[in-house]
């Protein structure tokens, strides 16, 4: 069974009627006047269902929804960096970036990964080239560095 949910939520969802025009709904208390919600379950569950739909929409943006289709026309692997072998640092390393209308690789973002293998990354993605494409995309791109 539902527990009851706060009157908050309940008065912005609820269908409210005052007790004396019906004598279901909404019972006005003598003592405190203040407004009892009733089935509140039908309002728990509008919640739930909207939050869900919400949820589950894609984004109204397309560019946003769009992954990266685009061929690579060359990706070099980024290099191990010589610090990262001396302290034996592996993981995987993230970053985004925007592929330009010709090909090329701009403004490039860390995303996470330890910042000696992600400064890898970052000089690796530089040298990326794409096939052209009528409008830029934006990309992650992720390496493991072992």
């Amino acid at each position: 069974m539902l527990a009851p949910i706060p009157a908050v939520f309940a008065r912005a969802t609820a269908r409210f009627v005052h007790a004396e025009e019906s004598g279901q709904g909404m019972e006005r208390s003598k003592q405190d006047q203040q407004w009892k919600p009733a089935g509140g379950r039908r309002a728990a569950w509008l919640l739930i269902f909207c939050a869900l739909v919400f949820t589950c929409l894609p984004p109204s943006n397309p560019a946003l929804a769009q992954e990266t289709t685009r061929k690579v026309k060359s990706s070099p692997p980024p290099e191990y960096p010589e610090l990262a072998r001396k302290l034996n640092i592996k993981g995987l390393a993230r970053v985004r970036f925007t592929i330009t209308k010709d090909g090329k690789v701009r403004d490039v973002k860390e995303v996470g990964g330890n910042p000696v293998l992600v400064t890898a990354l970052v000089e690796a993605v530089k040298k990326w080239k794409y096939e052209p494409a009528p409008m830029e995309n934006d990309a992650e791109a992720k390496y493991d560095f072992q």
